[in-house]
């Protein structure tokens, strides 16, 4: 018997986020929420998180470099470590640590609101008033979030570079003539565009569920916190799946036409 209830409530949740969807779809254009309801999200959700970006992009080129490093000098062969920190970071890291950061601090805090507004009945108020939640509170929390994400994802990837480069040349001795050769002759313009798209995708993925969380909160204060720890775990198994269907094309589009 729990079993059957349990599947009755998965359908009936993704019931709902498809009707969830399918408004966020026919309020998406001409978006009508004014000016300030972006300028808000695009602070909170772009600028405000430069800074985490900084430290976890500048760590992860620095990892990449030490963990290649210690691999290539057993071989001789150090001066190819910088394509090995450059490709891997625009392609893979830089997108994906850049979309879990986003997630656990603009999407949680995105269910959140969202999810005590619902529990207060103030989006209830909202619509009694002749205001729709979907273009007020929904529609500029998508927009910015997946405009910030690929964003961010290029200053996270400049700044892994850069801290790979500086551990790699400056600590460890590498030749930086042959570093920057080396990295510009690997380096394609195909694995930044991929890593921008993915960044786009996933602050897509990131903004819908969580605020389909946070719209669809039942239960007062637990509620709010059952709602934001379901976004954050659909949203990182999403996000490692999407990856990975993200990769696999990528790598049949490169084989097949040479991009």
């Amino acid at each position: 018997m729990f079993v059957f209830r349990a599947i009755e409530h998965k359908l009936t949740e993704f019931g709902q986020f498809c009707v969830f969807l399918n408004k966020v779809i026919r309020n998406l254009f001409p978006p009508y929420a004014r000016f300030t309801f972006f300028y808000r999200q695009f602070i909170d959700a772009g600028i405000l998180s430069i800074p985490i970006i900084l430290v976890v992009g500048s760590f992860v080129g620095m990892v990449l470099a030490v963990m290649t490093y210690k691999q290539f000098s057993i071989l001789g062969i150090e001066s190819l470590i910088g394509p090995f920190i450059a490709v891997p970071m625009v392609s893979q890291l830089g997108p994906i640590m850049t979309a879990l950061m986003i997630l656990c601090r603009v999407g949680s805090a995105m269910t959140a609101e969202l999810g005590t507004m619902r529990v207060t009945e103030q989006i209830d108020a909202l619509s009694c008033f002749g205001i729709n939640p979907i273009r007020t509170l929904i529609i500029p929390r998508i927009v910015m979030c997946s405009l910030m994400l690929p964003a961010l994802t290029i200053v996270s990837d400049r700044i892994g570079i850069l801290g790979g480069r500086l551990l790699a040349v400056d600590l460890y001795g590498v030749n930086e003539h042959y570093y920057l050769f080396q990295t510009q002759k690997y380096f394609q313009s195909f694995d930044v565009f991929v890593g921008i798209f993915k960044g786009f995708i996933f602050g897509i993925i990131i903004s819908v569920i969580c605020c389909f969380k946070g719209y669809h909160t039942r239960g007062g204060a637990s509620g709010v916190g059952k709602s934001i720890m379901a976004a954050v775990v659909i949203c990182f198994i999403v996000i490692i799946v999407m990856n990975f269907v993200l990769s696999l094309v990528a790598v049949e589009l490169w084989e097949k036409y040479g991009l």
